[in-house]
């Protein structure tokens, strides 16, 4: 009612003035006809004053009724007119406050200005579930003009307060707070370890000072005795290093020895006074085993060689049965692949069959001379090759038995070398 009475007064005044401007003699100061120089009929003359000179309201007159064109009199001109013409479509919000529901809630208790608080926190933590709390309170709270609290971009008219929350559950754990931060506790298992090719070429040394001089793709070197400098070396001018260590026999000259129990070491190994069978049934010589393989990635080993596998086909001193056998090589395996090492099958040759699919290449001694080669053809059928060493004499003397034997390694696709049995690379003869 009230802004309906202060539209009727206007409009009287309209036409009292336009009743003055008809019946009265003006003097026309002003550029065009019908203005009004009487100072007492200005109507909020201050320029920075709201149109609120009248009992507290706010007339809002932007249509097209200006009735004093002067270069003074213009009712309701003034630079800080209170219609608010925000995008938010609110109409005037005089002292007596004017609620406007769009959509969303909007509540304009003041004159231009408007407060937007938009708090937009996204918690994206994965992929599936997104839950957005959105508030649909827009509340103008002046006197703070325009106040961005969020990341979202903030309405002149309304005050949008808007909680989105989408939370994202994803393979891994993926926590993101709209802060960048990633927290992913996946744990990470290598599985990209080193396979030889078929035919590769090889040296075998495990006493005396490491030849490097050899053009080979791979070595197979003592774990224990040699150092992380020489390993790096190899491996800086493009070769493997593959890390030998007896995985089946106590060895009485290595420096873990004391970690084994009495119970653990059987029979002494024929030909070898310094080892001992061990029961590789024993927690302990599991455990044992792992740390030398945890030994060999922290060296930097591409690859290690178990030696001594075949334990239950020997006198170990203990039960030991083919499953034995079969249960701790793939034990051994399965450990060195979880460190990303590759690993060879050192003889054994009556579990090639069940056992190839765990190893990446065997490692051989004497199949030809024993003519046991053919139990060994399940590797390179796979693409997986055998490092097989020769120590009879014939091969040392007669060039034309070696010539032979190369011949034979060479169409099955063995990497055969000629070696001293003691492997310190008194002499080398390669078939390849």
């Amino acid at each position: 009612m009230k802004v309906i009475l202060i539209q009727i007064l206007v409009l009287l005044m309209v036409m009292l003035n336009g009743c003055n401007s008809s019946h009265s003699t003006q003097a026309d100061n002003g550029s065009s006809a019908g203005t009004d120089n009487n100072p007492d009929l200005n109507t909020n003359t201050d320029p920075a004053s709201n149109t609120d000179n009248d009992s507290g309201s706010n007339a809002t007159i932007n249509q097209d009724s200006n009735t004093d064109n002067s270069s003074e009199q213009n009712t309701n001109t003034s630079s800080s007119s209170n219609t608010n013409s925000d995008s938010g479509a609110n109409t005037t919000t005089n002292p007596s406050s004017n609620t406007d529901s769009n959509s969303e809630q909007n509540t304009n208790t003041s004159s231009n200005s408007n407060t937007d608080t938009n708090s937009s926190s996204n918690t994206n933590s994965g992929s599936s579930s997104n839950t957005e709390n959105n508030s649909g309170q827009n509340t103008g709270t002046n006197p703070v003009p325009n106040t961005d609290a969020g990341s979202d971009t903030g309405n002149n008219s309304e005050q949008n307060t808007e909680t989105n929350t989408n939370t994202n559950s994803g393979s891994g754990t993926n926590t993101d707070n709209n802060s960048g931060q990633n927290t992913d506790t996946q744990e990470v298992v290598e599985t990209n370890w080193y396979r030889p090719p078929l035919s590769v070429s090889w040296q075998w040394q495990l006493g005396g000072t490491i030849n490097t001089a050899y053009d080979v793709e791979l070595y197979d070197i003592d774990l224990f005795n040699t150092k992380p400098v020489t390993i790096q070396s190899l491996q800086a001018v493009g070769k493997k290093v593959i890390c030998y260590f007896s995985a089946g026999s106590y060895e009485s000259f290595r420096e873990d020895k004391d970690q084994f129990k009495p119970e653990d070491l059987g029979n002494t190994l024929d030909g070898w006074e310094d080892e001992k069978w061990l029961d590789i049934r024993s927690p302990n010589v599991r455990s044992i085993m792992q740390a030398r393989l945890a030994l060999a990635h922290q060296k930097g080993c591409d690859g290690v060689e178990p030696d001594n596998m075949d334990g239950y086909t020997n006198n170990p001193g203990f039960d030991l049965t083919a499953a034995d056998q079969l249960a701790f090589n793939r034990f051994i395996a399965e450990e060195a692949h979880k460190k990303g090492l590759s690993v060879g099958l050192k003889n054994d040759l009556e579990q090639v069959n069940e056992l190839i699919d765990y190893f990446d290449f065997a490692v051989n001694e004497q199949c030809f001379e024993y003519s046991e080669c053919d139990l060994l053809l399940p590797f390179t059928n796979s693409g997986k090759p055998v490092l097989n060493a020769e120590y009879a004499s014939q091969y040392i003397e007669d060039t034309t038995a070696r010539q032979a034997l190369c011949n034979q390694s060479l169409n099955k696709q063995f990497s055969t070398l000629i070696l001293p049995l003691d492997l310190d690379d008194k002499f080398r003869y390669s078939c390849f």
